[in-house]
């Protein structure tokens, strides 16, 4: 599970633009716990779960989503794209999404 986690959050970091030391700061851990993790050095607490859930804005259930996990991370991946985006923005991506998905068929 380690291993899981490590690979789940740094792929969770990254997708949100945050360094080590800023993931570390919103989450209110040292950066070295950070590394600690990203490299399945420890099993993070249940309290330090809640943190780094909440310093990514996703609840802990989703960080600890291992079911198909290169998948869930491409979703994830776009779902970090479009934070912070408008609504018409949002929009847009959406019928690109869908335009793309029709042609396929």
């Amino acid at each position: 599970m380690n291993r899981q986690l490590a690979r789940r959050l740094r792929q969770l970091r990254l997708d949100h633009g945050l360094t080590q030391e800023k993931l570390a700061e919103r989450a209110q851990v040292s950066p070295d716990a950070i590394r600690r993790l990203e490299r399945g050095g420890f099993s993070p607490t249940l309290r330090m779960l809640a943190q780094l859930s909440h310093a990514l804005s996703l609840p802990v259930s989703d960080l600890v989503a291992f079911g198909d996990a290169p998948r869930e991370d491409r979703l994830l991946g776009l779902v970090s794209l479009l934070r912070g985006r408008s609504e018409q923005e949002i929009a847009m991506a959406l019928r690109l999404v869908r335009a793309a998905l029709i042609d396929r068929d």
